[in-house]
């Protein structure tokens, strides 16, 4: 099925049109979007070069419309395919925890009808459950299934049915799944949660000071009810046992270093394996050590420029007028809004919380963000500020790290601004 959209301001009657060939019906129209069936239409398209006779006076509401031949306009019939955009697990995933996978999450180009969608799991045990969409305000909204009982070491396809735009255009599953399907694997099961990250990271080198505390983050929710203690912090010669900790979320232990003396450059560690908590942790293979590991870094005076890791959109590429959040993720902790940090030479340097959005047309808006992820992630709601066919350009150039350190904007971005379109 092929569908007109037209939309109009006000409230509209019912529609008939009639072309050479065909007769293409609509029911009564409101505010909003009016979908006129061409299933049975001509294939050389729709005329609308319509008698007078046949379109009635308050087809357009109070502002009147006119599709006589000469009007032009914006009618086009949608015949571009949805194709899905992102997924979680990623496509291809392996070695998924078992216990860990409780939905699969897709999110596709445009806006979708999923009053007729299904989704089939195969390869192995598991129980889906109904298709829920992660958000009532997001046009474009990703998709969720939870899942249950997945089994270990299996090789499992989600098998999506029925899934079209709101034009009715089929999804195509070849530009991110390749074959329609998204594919993953689980591993072995998992019986403990293990550490995923940490802020110093693993094996960093140049960790700045003042270093007052190091956050862990775990695989899965942890039980905060109780603080754990007793983690073993080393500089190589004295070694002191932390009991002073804090869960900030429910996968985020923060671990409080104000009893021990970090100023010197070299080496650090921080053992998981004595704690309290060590009993109830994984083997973790980000922190590259047996069961649960050491948190290994150096301290020493930061000589590099923070650099964005990652944005989601993507530099230079095209997203739905309808893109909900706007996000950047850096390589440390920046200096946000109401912050200072005092440079070498002494002078003071503040933070930033907001962005200008700039278009091509010339339009700037200065926009409000958020911080998470201990300062490392950016987010700013973009949703009803992107037009078609239109270029947009964020600037992250004025960002700095902590320690006052302006952003080095090559990587990843190339000139410290991210560029994108909307399609």
């Amino acid at each position: 099925m092929r569908l007109l959209l037209i939309s109009f301001t006000g409230a509209c009657c019912a529609l008939a049109c009639v072309s050479p060939a065909s007769r293409i019906d609509a029911g009564p129209g409101d505010s909003g979007v009016t979908r006129l069936d061409m299933s049975h239409a001509a294939d050389g398209g729709l005329d609308l070069g319509l008698d007078a006779g046949a379109v009635p006076a308050d087809l357009g509401g109070d502002a009147g419309l006119d599709l006589g031949a000469d009007a032009g306009g914006d009618f086009a019939v949608d015949v571009t395919p949805p194709v899905v955009v992102g997924s979680n697990p990623v496509e291809g995933a392996t070695r998924l925890d078992p216990e860990g996978v409780d939905a699969l999450c897709l999110s596709f180009s445009e806006p979708m009808d999923f009053s007729r969608a299904r989704v089939r799991l195969e390869g192995g045990r598991g129980a889906l459950g109904d298709l829920v969409v992660a958000s009532a305000v997001e046009v474009c909204a990703p998709v969720l299934v939870e899942v249950e009982r997945l089994s270990a070491a299996r090789t499992y396809r989600l098998r999506l049915e029925g899934f079209r735009d709101l034009a009715g255009v089929p999804l195509d599953g070849v530009p991110y799944l390749g074959d329609g399907v998204l594919d993953f694997a689980t591993g072995p099961v998992v019986r403990f949660p293990y550490v995923v990250d940490s802020t110093p990271r693993e094996g960093a080198v140049g960790v700045g000071l003042p270093l007052t505390e190091i956050r862990l983050v775990f695989s899965r929710d942890m039980d905060t009810s109780r603080a754990p203690s007793d983690f073993f912090f080393s500089d190589g010669v004295v070694t002191t046992v932390l009991r002073d900790t804090r869960w900030v979320d429910d996968r985020t232990l923060v671990v409080d270093l104000a009893d021990v003396d970090v100023t010197d450059p070299g080496p650090y560690l921080l053992d998981l394996r004595g704690s309290t908590l060590a009993p109830f942790l994984s083997p973790s293979a980000y922190l590259g050590d047996p069961a649960p590991g050491v948190l290994d870094f150096e301290v020493g005076r930061d000589v590099f420029p923070p650099t964005v890791v990652a944005c989601a959109p993507g530099e230079g590429s095209t997203v739905p007028p309808a893109t909900g959040t706007l996000r950047c993720q850096f390589d440390e902790p920046m200096l946000t809004g109401g912050e200072t940090a005092t440079l070498d030479d002494g002078s003071i340097v503040s933070g930033l919380s907001e962005v200008r959005l700039v278009s091509d047309d010339g339009v700037t808006r200065t926009l409000a963000g958020v911080w998470s992820g201990a300062d490392a992630v950016f987010e700013v709601n973009v949703l009803g500020l992107l037009a078609s066919r239109r270029v947009y350009r964020v600037d992250f150039s004025a960002f700095r790290d902590k320690r006052g350190r302006l952003l080095d904007g090559v990587p990843t971005l190339g000139d410290g601004a991210l560029d994108f379109s909307a399609r």
